[in-house]
């Protein structure tokens, strides 16, 4: 299901595509290996970046990605997948003001149980000559699973 979501988000992107005065993007494969005092850990991951600027002041960013790690030795898999969704619009005068939404959810492969937390705010912003200041207001949530279904 969650491959799904992160599939129907990257697809919602396309119509603005014909719109769009720019469209940037890339994506990242990862491996790393972590190794101190016998302990070692193994990570792979993949995430995207998609950023949509229109010729009317709006914006659009989405950022997704999915990493898994292997600690050596552990009969356990630890794995984390993110989204975030962003819509801004560029006001005269280099004032910016938009809208966001992330989630990231956290699972420990032994058992069937994942920790997320979904974030939803604004931000504002100012670009001036050689500088750039940005706040961001928002709520997060917390799920347990295992405490509260359905958070």
């Amino acid at each position: 299901m969650k491959k799904i979501t992160m599939l129907a988000l990257l697809a919602s992107a396309v119509p603005f595509g014909a719109m769009a005065e720019s469209i940037t993007g890339g994506v990242t494969l990862s491996y790393t290996e972590h190794s101190e005092d016998g302990f070692d850990i193994e990570t792979k991951g993949i995430d995207g970046r998609l950023a949509i600027d229109m010729d009317n002041g709006l914006s659009f960013d989405f950022d997704l990605g999915h990493a898994k790690m292997q600690p050596d030795g552990a009969p356990f898999d630890l794995s984390a997948e993110f989204y975030s969704i962003e819509a801004a619009y560029r006001f005269g005068q280099g004032f910016r003001a938009g809208l966001f939404a992330d989630r990231l959810t956290l699972g420990l492969g032994i058992i069937p149980i994942d920790f997320t937390l979904k974030t939803n705010g604004l931000s504002l912003g100012y670009e001036g000559k050689g500088y750039e200041v940005e706040g961001f207001v928002g709520q997060t949530s917390m799920g347990f699973p295992f405490l509260a279904p359905g958070l």
